[in-house]
């Protein structure tokens, strides 16, 4: 990787298109391509986005976002690529300064702790920002966490809100959370108080069901989650 202090922090595999794909800290995604019945051969591992491109992969404020939010995950949903980021660090961080017009000064913006983007990725745009925040998933729900992100539809799912962000709280006893992409806050999970006991830590989503949205976008039923 070109930035010395980006790693790997998170990958999904798509089991249509035979890829991994692999986000770094700082957003940016590489692809391994597996070719399947060809054992000996390496997979070949490309960046998913092209070398050069007018104005950078995320428009602002998203492009400050994605060197700040400490927590990003990556998902196949639809036939379509994700990635949900968290600020995992202070109420409001005010170093996320954006160029300004002449004088330097710059505009500043806020972002509160455990505060949520979602973005989606666009093929289609071969220059400027390809990725780029949505507010919704279409009445579904993704669960990300130690396990592999997980989409819901609602209607399959008991106690299931359409169109959150589930995810795992490592900073508070691995609590499990609610980030609602309408209100655009987070909230506890209404788990019972016994499950959130110190020897009963939730570091991973299990689903009980066999009605979970494939992470490759097909739509069909995949094997249980644990």
């Amino acid at each position: 990787m070109a930035d010395e202090r980006d790693r790997l922090v998170d990958l999904v595999y798509d089991a249509g298109g035979g890829k991994v794909y692999c986000v770094t800290a700082h957003g940016d995604v590489h692809v391994f391509h597996v070719v399947p019945g060809c054992r000996r051969r390496r997979p070949r591992v490309l960046p998913l986005h092209a070398k050069q491109r007018g104005g950078g992969l995320f428009a602002p404020p998203y492009d400050a976002a994605s060197k700040l939010t400490g927590a990003k995950n990556i998902f196949v949903s639809g036939g379509s690529l994700y990635q949900v980021w968290r600020n995992t660090t202070c109420a409001a961080v005010s170093r996320m300064m954006m160029p300004g017009g002449g004088g330097g000064g710059g505009q500043r913006i806020a972002m509160a702790k455990d505060e949520v983007f979602v973005l989606k990725y666009d093929p289609s745009k071969r220059r400027g920002p390809c990725w780029d925040a949505v507010s919704d998933l279409g009445g579904c729900s993704v669960f990300v966490g130690k396990n592999s992100p997980v989409v819901l539809r609602t209607e399959d799912a008991s106690g299931v809100r359409p169109n959150c962000v589930y995810w795992i709280d490592e900073q508070s006893r691995f609590a499990p959370m609610v980030f609602d992409m309408a209100t655009r806050t987070s909230t506890l999970h209404p788990l019972p108080a016994e499950a959130l006991c110190s020897d009963r830590r939730p570091v991973c989503w299990f689903f009980l069901n066999d009605k979970i949205v494939s992470i490759d976008g097909d739509g069909g039923n995949t094997e249980n989650n644990a």
